[in-house]
């Protein structure tokens, strides 16, 4: 640009040294209106960068609002469904739905809510209506699936690599840190991840608040092309413990989940969706007539499934009561010995006791009297 005021005509593979040259041999050369020049161009690239910055601030503040919008638009979303599958359960009579709504009203501001049945204001363990339902007895004589897949509340589970593996991951937007389970944990171990001690104060979904040392680590997460290092903190205590996938996680890759869809996507491309992981279950038929496994042991495997068919088949002649068969009669072969009398059922002490009792109550009131058997 300096050469081109100048007048000069510079070819483009020149170097910097042989451009210098060039500029200060040339008969226009005055060095006071090259300081010059050189100011305003410093100037001009200057204010350029400082408006790039400038724009691109703005643009990452708008999707930060934007995320945060459309998050609590999710969030009201889920509020919504809950309190509709509430008021859909069961008939209330008008006066008690009438005050369970200005009940409603008074804790909307309220900054948690029941886990077990939606209730605001109040935590699962002191959850009225949660605790009435765990005082109920339940006696469950008989019960029979033969499958069990429910697509009404689909599980956010996205699928990552991890060392070359597919995991399957629940991602939770009530967790603030991203929890490795009891399998995943036993999976780092075996790849050599090391651990450091990270004290921690955390609270779970009953709102009991715990202090304790946890183990943490940083390991390379793989998701649809995209690598980020993501802390994963163990909870040496719990066992069998799922694997979440935390806000952490949610905010550092800008993931956006639509539940209701039962997709997700990255913020910076709505368009391209991505569907949550789904496991589909085997058909089960669990019957009550079928073999133990400590039983026919001899039997091969065809041999116990036709056996199993044919239990199930017969499955009324299992049923307890009923008369007693005509087909079998039950008889005792002592050889060459006698029969021997015994009594037909052994009282316990305590039983002979209150009977004797009774008897001599019976004897004094001479309702019976006494009798002796030849």
């Amino acid at each position: 640009m300096l050469a081109t005021e100048l007048g000069l005509a510079p070819s483009d593979n020149l170097k910097i040294i042989e451009l210098k040259d060039l500029i200060t041999n040339s008969d226009g050369y005055d060095e006071e209106f090259v300081k010059d020049v050189l100011n305003v161009i410093v100037e001009g690239r200057t204010t350029t960068e400082k408006q790039k910055a400038m724009e691109l601030e703005d643009k990452q503040k708008a999707v930060a609002v934007a995320q945060q919008q459309e998050r609590e638009f999710e969030l009201e979303k889920l509020r919504i469904q809950l309190e509709m599958q509430k008021l859909s359960q069961a008939p209330v009579d008008p006066l008690e739905q009438c005050l369970d709504s200005q009940v409603l009203e008074l804790k909307e501001e309220s900054p948690y809510r029941c886990y077990g049945c939606g209730t605001s204001g109040v935590v699962k363990s002191k959850c009225p209506t949660c605790t009435r339902t765990n005082e109920m007895e339940t006696e469950v004589n008989c019960m029979t699936l033969f499958n069990l897949n429910s697509d009404l509340y689909p599980s956010s589970v996205i699928v990552l690599k991890m060392f070359g593996e597919k995991i399957a991951v629940c991602a939770d937007t009530g967790a603030s840190h991203t929890i490795a389970g009891e399998k995943l944990f036993k999976f780092l171990q075996e790849h050599g991840i090391t651990y450091t001690n990270k004290v921690i104060s955390f609270m779970m979904a009953d709102g009991i608040r715990q202090t304790i040392t946890a183990l943490r680590t940083v390991v390379d997460l793989y998701i649809e092309g995209k690598v980020i290092p993501i802390e994963f903190l163990v909870l040496p205590e719990a066992k069998g413990n799922k694997t979440l996938l935390g806000l952490d996680f949610l905010m550092q890759l800008e993931i956006v989940l639509d539940v209701q869809g039962g997709k997700w996507h990255f913020s910076e491309n709505p368009r391209k969706q991505y569907k949550f992981f789904k496991k589909t279950l085997k058909d089960l038929n669990i019957s009550a007539f079928d073999l133990r496994e400590d039983e026919a042991k001899h039997l091969s495997r065809e041999q116990a499934r036709k056996l199993n068919k044919l239990l199930d088949k017969n499955e009324t002649c299992f049923q307890p009561g009923g008369e007693p068969t005509p087909f079998i009669e039950h008889r005792i072969d002592t050889g060459d010995h006698p029969l021997i009398a015994t009594s037909p059922y052994r009282m316990n002490p305590i039983k002979k006791v209150i009977l004797k009792e009774q008897i001599e109550e019976l004897l004094k009131q001479n309702i019976i009297e006494e009798c002796e058997f030849p």
